[in-house]
């Protein structure tokens, strides 16, 4: 069995209820959520860091320019336009503005910039 290691942190009070909350919604140990979390919150890191170090790399060969990415994100945004609505809970046409749509919103951004450092 692996060995695993112990790590305290310390929670404001309306954080810890809401861990606590969370893992007896999921049926889990505050344990199991917590790691899930960092989990999750590494991978996007570990994401955003290859896509810096991708736009970095792009940029020193020259393929890649600030012009081009203002350029690209205003068209992007010009045309896909969303209109706020209530939390939609799940990917919509038009997209609202929950966290979970901006987010996604951000993911296309991201791929229409590999693509257009690609294509350069």
């Amino acid at each position: 069995m692996p060995k695993t290691g112990t790590v305290t942190i310390s929670l404001p009070p309306e954080l810890a209820v809401e861990v606590d909350r969370l893992a007896q919604q999921e049926g889990r140990t505050r344990s199991e959520l917590l790691r899930e979390a960092f989990r999750q919150y590494a991978e996007r890191r570990r994401r955003w860091d290859h896509l810096f170090a991708y736009g970095a790399e792009r940029a020193a060969a020259g393929a890649l320019s600030e012009g081009v990415v203002v350029a690209t994100v205003k068209s992007r945004r010009r045309d896909s336009r969303r209109t706020p609505t209530a939390e939609c809970g799940s990917f919509s046409t038009p997209m609202c503005s929950c966290r979970r749509c901006i987010l996604a919103d951000v993911r296309d951004v991201s791929s229409t910039m590999f693509s257009v450092a690609i294509t350069r």
